[in-house]
């Protein structure tokens, strides 16, 4: 029901993935694909469906809460249930109110029911909501109730709304009536109504205006029948005056009277259930409003209709007849007498058998309509006897009917048993459920659960509805009787079943679990050549929890990397991320057999357990073939003698890159090893924008070289940019780099750092920059004996506190000091970052000292400036100041100061120590300078907030949290979700400079660099605050006044700049009217580039469903996934998308290795919001071929 926004570059730019390279290349890859149960062993998995997950330990019905509403009043109702878009269960109620009639209330729950929260709907003094019908959330994320009124009119049918996700209602409009039964929103945005007490569906088109212009688009028809009163009318019309044919057949009368007259026509006085479609179609059932119709000894039978409009209800139409019809004998269903269901013939009271079995009528009562995933319609009803049962002694069936919407009807499916008692009395209404008030389903299963009466019954299908083989109820678990009504059904997230009752507040929930030990292996080993070099995982759809991985080289001995190397272990805690083995996959024993091990951790999200679902693996191994410019010297042998003197490494201990500028991490790399075969050879690599360094292997010192390989994106590297090597025992140097744009390059480095397009060291790529006039002309190859700074020498460390805790768990990370030669090795001590506890390591004389940042339980997330306080050598105290430092291990090297330095000798700063302020100390003190850098941004009431591009995929992926700066948590303004982009106000204050805390919630941050939040605030005002690129966990930021944010408070480190006034683009860069594809040129091979051009026309409302599939040339058919990854099958890019402007771009990309030849056909289509894909519907769409040779 959400409308979700979406950027078109992503899934334009991903659109040519099938084609460009996902790999490097020069590397081999291997993928599994969890759809072949063969492929994988393992234990309390299950493999299917494109993913691999959790099986369950008990399943929904097994076990039972008590999770009733905090009002245990008689008349406290619970009418409807939902969980809504910020995944949070919503109930409807009522509480007592002392001298008056009962409060309407809706209560939460974001705990699964264990703690509720609620809310009155109430205009004190006014109008009071005393009973309320059936929720709907808008996709602005506005949720709408109906309400049954007490006012001082007779306009008493209540629409009621929240904009803050149920915690403060307002009344939209009274509309004529005695209630509100249900409230939908069609897919243009129009707000309808469904009202009693007149049988009317209201319409509002522009509900955001309340109270709006409300209009009668439906009133239930009046009805006339002909024929003589013994005559049964035909059907339609459901009207039965039959008390004639009672005193006819049997000699009874209606209600002791004979048949005199009837009503004609007759109207029903009730719109019960509105429901909208997937495809935007909207139903509405009629019901006549009480079971008997009586007027002067007439009695006309109770019925229930069921009308559809296809034009968001401007107009309406019969839905179609019932089937199979009502029948014109007075049969019903019988009882259990034992061994079967036996048939009764229902003559003056008395009950007979009859070999013959019948049907039911059509429906007495259509509370609810409902979709499944398949598409499938459902109307859960009570139906019954035509004749006497439902005039003297009403007795009907709940019955479940699905809709045929090729032959327009509505197909009767099986009846919903009763829990039975023994044979011998009038036992019909304990062995049949009554009435069948809502349904809901399983996903996973494709169960299907009725809520019903009137023994308090929750009934099962297995088959879609046609049988139903269980029923239970829980209220006995819990002292009470199978009594009553069960009025409303949810099921959530596949694993929660919750019920509620139709007085005392009562609300059940049934919980299944997940194993959690359940763990899924690869059952043939992937033999690989040269080192592995990538292990990514993807998630599938609707995935919680975590993943943790163990590798083998031969699948018994299982290993995980423990912080120093990948050890044997039998321990399922001790397995890693698929992160973490990314980032140390390439020490894995190279050449060999990959064997893994994936186990599934569970979750509960909002008081439900939830499996993680692995939908992919890749691994890759191999490093990268270059694109070396050619030097001309026609013999590739080496030249015996170089032109310039080699740069020799035997073992590289660090790299760090200086200026990282890949957008994404793993953009590219830089694959360090020996001169003569740097594929062979590693020495080690470091990613860009990681900045993260993996160890290759140790040789004899011998002449190096580099790759510079594309993984993720394009290069782009600028000419003298250069990362510091740091090798044999300490030594440092700087490679520079040329200009390096697009893919693979290959480089030799001579022995001052600067680069070479040839091994003999002769074509010259970069040069080492001219030295400053103070340096020493003469460059040495050793490590100068005084280094650049001062080190800071420890001999005995007896207290580690960090300033500012960031991670989210007691172990996130770790601060390991030691002394600088070997950390590891010769420890002083450390602290975890968040417990803040000090544990001691050895001491020795006082040395120069080094830190390790190594992560542990989760990815780093240190902001620059960061300090630890050192307690050392009998009571000094030392501020470390650490630079930003996200995701893994970093190693850092200390200066005297408190400075930290990427390199041993203290020359290449990682974070220098804040400048002291001009009132200070000669110490130094890190306070914010009282002058800041740039103007902050002030603010003092926040009201409203709105992701321009969400990106998260779950309603709470993660949050923008806005408060004041100085204790953004602690003095809150207000908060935002993505991708619910539903605002939470929080408090206000005296204008004051601000920050935002973007935090993860429910899956890692994925903010894209330049996205922002339009705040809304101080009396209306609006500004933009951009973003950098955030991927993973928490990040804090400070907002200066023109909206760029910055690490620091003192708003000197820019994180994003807010982008200037003057536009960027040309006027003429995009004028399509109509959705635009090309791919040039149409033939290639692997290897070669090509050209994607692409163009979306202004698309307004109502949204659409953009779809991007890619057809190969063997009937495979590849979607992009909102998150721009390319799986099996046909999804939707974007869902409900509308744009303000056009785009219109061009993209190139290299066709990858390994391409099966033939025809490849892209297509890009928009279909209406909702509507399954279909090319013949499509409201705009173009095709565009590639043919690779």
């Amino acid at each position: 029901m959400r409308q979700t926004r979406f950027i078109p570059a992503v899934f334009l730019v991903a659109a040519a993935l099938l084609l460009s390279a996902a790999q490097t290349p020069g590397q081999e890859c291997q993928t599994w694909e969890f759809d072949d149960p063969a492929g994988f062993t393992g234990n309390h998995v299950l493999i299917g469906d494109g993913a691999a997950s959790l099986q369950k330990s008990r399943e929904i019905g097994e076990e039972w809460e008590d999770v009733s509403l905090p009002y245990g009043a008689d008349i406290s109702q619970v009418r409807d249930l939902e969980v809504l878009a910020d995944g949070c269960l919503y109930a409807s109620s009522s509480r007592p109110i002392a001298g008056g009639p009962e409060c309407g209330v809706i209560c939460k729950s974001c705990d699964g029911g264990l703690t509720w929260s609620c809310a009155d709907l109430e205009v004190p003094g006014v109008r009071r909501c005393m009973r309320i019908g059936r929720f709907w959330q808008a996709a602005d994320g506005t949720i709408y109730a109906g309400g049954y009124d007490y006012s001082f009119t007779t306009d008493n049918s209540g629409v009621w709304k929240s904009v803050d996700d149920g915690a403060t209602w307002t009344l939209v409009h009274a509309l004529p009536g005695t209630g509100c039964t249900s409230v939908v929103e069609a897919a243009d945005g129009a707000l309808l109504a469904s009202t009693q007490g007149g049988g009317t569906v209201w319409r509002c088109a522009e509900p955001v205006g309340a109270p709006g212009t409300w209009t009668a688009v439906f009133e239930t028809p009046s009805i006339p029948w002909g024929g003589a009163p013994a005559t049964y009318p035909p059907y339609p019309p459901p009207v039965l005056p039959a008390c004639d044919y009672l005193w006819d057949n049997y000699g009874e009368g209606c209600g002791g009277n004979p048949y005199t007259s009837y009503p004609n026509p007759y109207r029903p006085d009730r719109t019960q259930s509105l429901f909208r479609a997937d495809d935007g179609t909207l139903f509405v059932s009629i019901n006549s409003g009480a079971p008997s119709i009586w007027s002067g000894g007439v009695a006309v039978r109770n019925f229930a209709h069921i009308y559809l409009s296809s034009d968001n209800g401007l107009t309406w139409q019969d839905s179609g007849p019932w089937d199979p019809p009502p029948v014109t004998e007075p049969y019903y269903w019988g009882y259990w007498d034992g061994a079967a269901w036996v048939q009764h013939h229902h003559l003056n009271g008395s009950f007979a058998a009859d070999p013959v079995p019948t049907m039911q009528s059509f429906p007495t009562w259509v509370d609810h309509i409902w979709q499944d995933r398949g598409g499938t319609i459902y109307a859960a009803s009570s139906s019954g006897d035509p004749y006497r049962s439902w005039i003297i002694d009403p007795r009907p069936d709940g019955i479940v009917f699905a809709y045929n919407p090729v032959d327009k009807v509505w197909e009767a499916l099986g009846n919903l048993p009763g829990l039975g008692v023994p044979p011998g009395t009038d036992t019909y209404s304990q062995n049949n459920v009554l009435y069948c008030h809502e349904i809901d389903e399983d996903a996973v299963t494709g169960h299907l659960y009725a809520a019903t009466s009137s023994q308090a019954l929750v009934v099962r299908s297995e088959d879609g509805g046609t049988t139903w083989d269980w029923a239970m109820s829980p209220r006995p678990l819990f002292g009470k009787d199978a009594a009553g009504d069960f009025y409303c059904i949810e099921v959530a997230c596949n694993s929660c079943l919750y019920l509620g009752y139709r007085r005392f507040g009562e609300v059940y929930a049934s919980r299944s679990a997940y194993h959690d030990d359940g763990y899924v292996q690869n059952a043939a080993g992937y033999v690989y050549g040269g080192p592995l070099a990538q292990f990514v995982e993807t998630a599938a759809d609707d995935s919680h929890g975590t993943v943790t991985y163990w590798l083998s080289a031969d699948g018994s001995t299982w290993r995980w990397w423990d912080g120093s190397g990948w050890a044997a272990t039998t321990d399922p805690a001790e397995s890693n991320t698929a992160s973490t083995v990314n980032a140390h996959i390439g020490s894995f024993p190279s050449p060999g057999t990959l064997f893994f091990r994936a186990f599934l951790h569970p979750a509960t999200v909002h008081g439900c357990p939830k499996s993680p679902r692995l939908a992919s693996l890749e691994v890759c191994a191999g490093t990268p073939t270059p694109t070396v410019t050619p030097t001309g010297t026609p013999t590739p042998t080496q030249t015996p003698a170089p032109c310039n003197t080699p740069l020799e490494i035997g073992d590289i201990t660090d790299l760090h890159i200086a200026s990282t500028r890949s957008s994404i991490d793993g953009g590219w790399f830089f694959y360090f090893g020996l001169a003569d075969d740097v594929y062979y050879n590693p020495l080690g690599y470091v990613g860009d924008n990681s900045n993260i360094f993996t160890d290759g292997a140790a040789y004899t010192p011998q002449p190096a070289g580099v790759w510079v390989g594309r993984d993720s994106e394009d290069i782009a590297i600028q000419a003298g940019d250069y990362v510091t090597v740091t090798y044999d025992g300490g030594l440092t140097k700087r490679i520079y780099f040329p200009a390096i744009h697009g893919d693979t390059v290959g480089l030799y480095i001579a022995h001052d750092g600067s680069t070479y397009w040839d091994l003999g060291l002769c074509d010259l790529a970069q040069g080492v920059p001219t030295p400053t006039p103070t340096g020493t002309p003469t460059e040495t190859p050793t490590r100068t004996p005084t280094p650049c700074n001062t080190p800071l020498e420890i001999g005995d460390i007896t207290a580690l506190r960090i300033a500012a805790t960031r991670a989210q768990v007691s172990s996130g990370w770790s601060f390991y000091f030691g002394l600088a030669d070997d950390v590891y090795g010769k420890p002083l001590g450390y602290v975890y970052d968040n417990s803040n506890i000090f544990t001691d390591g050895a001491a020795y004389t006082p040395q120069p000292a080094g830190v390790w940042v190594g992560r542990d339980s989760e990815d780093i997330a240190i902001q620059a400036g960061d300090y630890v306080t050192v307690t050392y050598d009998g009571g000094l105290t030392k501020r470390i100041y650490f630079p930003a430092i996200h995701g893994d291990t970093v190693g850092l090297y200390i200066a005297h100061d408190g400075s930290t330095y990427w390199d041993l000798g203290l020359c290449d700063l990682a974070q220098g120590v804040p400048t002291p302020t001009p009132t200070g100390t000669p110490t130094e003190t890190p306070t914010r300078t009282p002058t800041p850098c740039n103007t902050p941004l002030e603010i003092g009431d926040i009201t409203a907030l709105r992701i321009a591009a969400t990106r998260a995929q779950v309603s709470s992926g993660w949050s923008f949290y806005f408060g004041l700066a100085d204790d953004v948590y602690g003095k809150p303004l207000g908060y935002v979700y993505d991708n619910s982009n539903i605002f939470t106000d929080k408090a206000s204050y005296a204008p004051q400079p601000a920050g935002v805390l973007v935090g993860l919630d429910q899956e890692g941050i994925a903010v894209q660099a330049g996205d922002y939040v339009t705040v809304t605030y101080d009396g209306g005002q609006t500004k933009r605050v951009y973003f950098p690129a955030i991927h993973g966990d928490t990040v804090g930021l400070y907002i200066a006044h023109d909206g760029s944010t910055y690490w620091d408070r003192g708003l000197c480190d820019l994180a994003q700049a807010a982008p200037t006034s003057t536009p960027t683009p040309t006027p003429e860069v995009c004028s399509c009217r109509e959705v635009a594809l090309e791919v040039s040129p149409e033939t290639l091979s692997p290897g070669d580039s090509f050209v994607v051009s692409v163009c979306i026309p202004v698309i307004p409302p109502p949204p659409v469903d953009i779809y991007c599939v890619i057809l190969g040339p063997g009937g495979r058919f590849w979607s992009l996934t909102p998150n721009g990854e390319l799986v099996d099958g046909i999804r939707p890019a974007a869902r409900g998308y509308a744009n303000a402007d056009c785009f219109c771009n061009q993209f190139r990309h290299t066709a990858c290795t390994g391409l099966t030849p033939g025809t490849y056909s892209m297509c890009l289509g928009l279909m209406p919001a909702g509507a399954p894909p279909d090319t013949r519907k499509a409201l705009d769409l173009d095709w565009a071929y590639v043919t690779v040779r």
